[in-house]
């Protein structure tokens, strides 16, 4: 989806909740963003943004702030803190139970499978599920990048990659 899209399908439905990824093609989610919140000026209701990005850059969570959004989860989702967050913005808090820290994600690049199961809250089908869906994503992802390469084509290489991060 593209932030035009993400606009438009915010006006034609009623949403308890948006998640919104920042960097879109056409318009990103920060002008997507400021262009709901205008409209809600006119309308009077107030719909929860999270910012969801892909690539973490100092000064993005005050950028997506500022731009109206009202909390803000960075990729890798964990869900425990997603949960925390959601309830932050729509309801009561959550009870949590402890988070694996940041410095325990990045790790010496081996699966740390407690972190893994942390990220989907302990749902072991949950987590094989994920990795299924991305064993069986990955050959197109990686053709896509090999293809992209030999064509010099640096906005489907970029998209591609982008992708392939978030999974």
């Amino acid at each position: 989806m593209n932030g035009q899209e993400a606009v438009a399908t915010v006006q034609a439905g009623c949403f308890d909740l948006v998640l919104m990824g920042v960097q879109m093609p056409e318009m990103d989610g920060l002008e997507a963003t400021r262009l709901i919140r205008e409209q809600e000026m006119q309308s009077g209701n107030h719909i929860p943004i999270i910012a969801m990005p892909t690539h973490v850059l100092k000064g993005d969570r005050e950028k997506c702030l500022e731009a109206g959004m009202d909390e803000y989860v960075s990729k890798p989702i964990r869900a425990a803190l997603f949960r925390d967050t959601i309830c932050k913005v729509v309801g009561p808090k959550l009870a949590t139970r402890p988070r694996a820290d940041k410095d325990e994600m990045l790790s010496t690049g081996e699966l740390d499978w407690s972190i893994a199961m942390d990220a989907v809250d302990g749902d072991s089908r949950l987590l094989r599920d994920v990795i299924e869906a991305f064993l069986e994503e990955l050959p197109v992802l990686l053709e896509g990048l090999q293809r992209a390469i030999a064509n010099s084509d640096m906005d489907s290489l970029g998209r591609t990659a982008h992708t392939l991060k978030g999974g």
